[in-house]
C-alpha cells in the first residue's frame, strides 16, 4: 500500500470513529450526571479508537496527528496542550470531565459509603487518564515510529483501564474489578453499564 493510500485509510477510519462515537460528546454546561457520565463514557471509547488507529499509523506524521487529536480530547479546548487542528466539534476533554462529573457526584444524595466508593473510583479514571495523556504527549515528541507506536499502545491501554478493561467484565454484575473505574461509578450511581451504549 503506498503513502498515500495509508494516509486515506487513517483518515476514514479515524473519520468513521468520530462519527459513530463522537456525536454526542460536545461541550455542555447544563447537562444531567447520567448524560454527563454517558458523554465521558463516549469521549473515552473515541480515544480508545484514537490511540488505536494511532498505534497503527504508517508514518510518524500520522502518528504525531493522531497523538495530538488525542492530547487535545483528553484535555479540551482550555487545556495547555490544545493545538487546534480541524475539529468541527469542541470537546470538554476527558480530564475536566472527570472533574465536573465528581463535583456531581457530591451532591447527588448518595449514601457516605457510597459515595465514597465512588470517589476512589473517580480518583482511578483520573490518574489513568492523567497517564493516557502523558502517553499521548510523549509520543508527539518521540523521534520513531516504533516509539511512537508504543506509546499510543500505552495510551489505548490506561484508557482501556479507566473502562475496566473489557467489556464482559464490565457487564457482569457478580465480578468485582481490581481497579474501579468508570464502570463502576455507573453502576453505584444507577446509570447503567458503559457497553450498552
Amino acid at each position: 500500500m503506498n503513502r498515500v493510500s495509508r494516509r486515506q485509510v487513517l483518515a476514514v477510519a479515524l473519520l468513521c470513529a468520530i462519527i459513530l462515537i463522537g456525536t454526542s460528546v460536545t461541550a455542555s454546561n447544563e447537562v444531567s450526571l447520567e448524560s454527563g457520565m454517558r458523554s465521558l463514557a463516549r469521549t473515552i471509547h473515541l480515544g480508545m479508537a484514537i490511540a488505536s488507529i494511532g498505534s497503527h499509523a504508517p508514518t510518524l506524521a500520522d502518528s504525531r496527528l493522531l497523538a495530538q487529536r488525542l492530547v487535545n480530547l483528553l484535555e479540551g479546548v482550555d487545556g495547555e496542550h490544545y493545538v487546534s487542528i480541524d475539529e468541527s466539534t469542541i470537546f470538554i476533554g476527558m480530564i475536566p470531565g472527570i472533574a465536573r462529573v465528581s463535583a456531581r457526584c457530591e451532591s447527588h444524595g448518595l449514601a457516605p459509603e457510597v459515595l465514597d466508593q465512588v470517589a476512589v473510583a473517580s480518583r482511578n479514571v483520573s490518574t489513568y487518564l492523567d497517564m493516557a495523556l502523558e502517553s499521548a504527549l510523549a509520543a508527539l515528541q518521540v523521534r520513531g515510529l516504533e516509539r511512537a507506536a508504543r506509546k499510543m499502545l500505552a495510551a489505548y491501554a490506561y484508557l482501556a483501564t479507566v473502562c475496566e478493561t473489557t467489556c464482559e467484565t464490565a457487564c457482569d454484575q457478580d465480578s468485582v474489578p481490581l481497579v474501579p473505574a468508570l464502570p463502576t461509578m455507573m453502576r453505584l450511581l444507577g446509570i447503567g453499564p458503559v457497553c450498552t451504549e
